[in-house]
């Protein structure tokens, strides 16, 4: 889990903005207690304007006991079907989200998530979310995950 306070701030920040894509990327080890074993962990963002959105994330650790998981929650329910989610749209005009993930390298679960504070709820159609749980399948101490989101 990630720590809380000013001193867990991520290093590295990078942003630039262009009128065809945006850059962001920094490296969020330091969003750790050193127990977490990560010695770098570096994401960048780069959104294509009107296209897609690209995460590449690389990083290396001093130990992986436990396995790596990250999640995405989502009020839309996700169909997972080989490194393909897609998230559906609640309109027949919008658009469905697709995003893209290496199906060799994770595990995937869907949870519901039923909210239980009243304003959370209010926000949020049927008070329910989903969240999405990858779990990386290997122990590696390096290595490279890369995403892809875009609208279909």
């Amino acid at each position: 889990m990630q720590a809380n306070g000013i001193q867990f701030n991520a290093k590295d920040v990078f942003y630039k903005a262009s009128d065809k894509k945006l850059n962001f990327s920094l490296d969020i080890a330091n969003s750790y207690t050193e127990s977490a074993g990560i010695i770098s962990w570096n994401k960048e963002f780069t959104y294509l304007r009107e296209e897609s959105i690209i995460i590449e994330e690389s990083y290396r650790l001093s130990r992986n006991e436990s396995g790596i998981e990250t999640s995405l929650m989502t009020c839309r329910k996700p169909e997972v079907k080989n490194g393909i989610i897609l998230l559906p749209s609640y309109k027949s005009e919008d658009k469905n989200v697709k995003i893209s993930y290496d199906h060799k390298l994770f595990d995937v679960v869907v949870e519901p998530f039923i909210l239980e504070d009243a304003k959370l709820k209010s926000s949020w159609e049927n008070g329910k979310l989903y969240r999405i749980v990858f779990t990386m399948k290997n122990k590696n101490l390096s290595g490279n995950i890369n995403w892809k989101i875009e609208l279909i």
